[in-house]
């Protein structure tokens, strides 16, 4: 079921990006996953498995795996990061040249930069030139338990109410979604 035709990439390959990406895909999405290690993304093209953070859990075929940000920036409307929190603000800066106000950021890291004390919304709005549309999800989910299709429970937060209520449908399993006036 590929309603929309949406293509959606998830900027992380490790277990809760990946567990997010077949999630996604299972929803009706075209899921591109960008991989930080040249032994993932093979893995997932070629086993269509991720040994290294799920082994025991077997990816559609279709879902796409790069080791190019700028490449799944550029073919995506809605981006989904789930990076280590340390690592954020250095993609912030590899996507800055390809984003643009017609994204959908979508932040699924947890935690905040150690340094400067910032939440990961925080570092992506500082970073990114030409600011998308923002949502944070966040909640008691477990990368296993979604992957495995268990029962989860999340909240997707942004100010836009039409953003908000586009984004429920892709993750429509695990989130509840609220949005904020600014």
């Amino acid at each position: 079921m590929q309603s929309e035709s949406l293509q959606i990439g998830v900027i992380g390959a490790g277990s809760w990006g990946t567990s997010v990406a077949r999630l996604l895909f299972n929803n009706g999405s075209i899921v591109h996953l960008w991989c930080y290690e040249t032994e993932t993304k093979q893995d997932i093209l070629t086993n269509h498995l991720n040994s290294s953070f799920l082994p025991d859990i077997r990816l559609p075929e279709s879902i796409g795996a790069s080791n190019d940000l700028s490449e799944v920036v550029r073919n995506c409307r809605i981006l989904v990061v789930s990076v280590p929190s340390h690592f954020s603000r250095e993609i912030a800066k590899k996507m800055r040249s390809e984003i643009s106000d017609k994204h959908i950021l979508v932040i699924l890291s947890k935690g905040i930069e150690q340094h400067s004390l910032a939440l990961m919304s925080e570092i992506f709005t500082n970073e990114l030139d030409n600011l998308p549309k923002l949502a944070v999800l966040s909640g008691p989910t477990f990368a296993r338990e979604v992957a495995l299709d268990l029962p989860s429970a999340g909240v997707l937060a942004c100010a836009d109410e039409e953003t908000g209520s586009m984004l429920q449908k892709f993750f429509i399993q695990i989130v509840s979604v609220f949005t904020v006036a600014q």
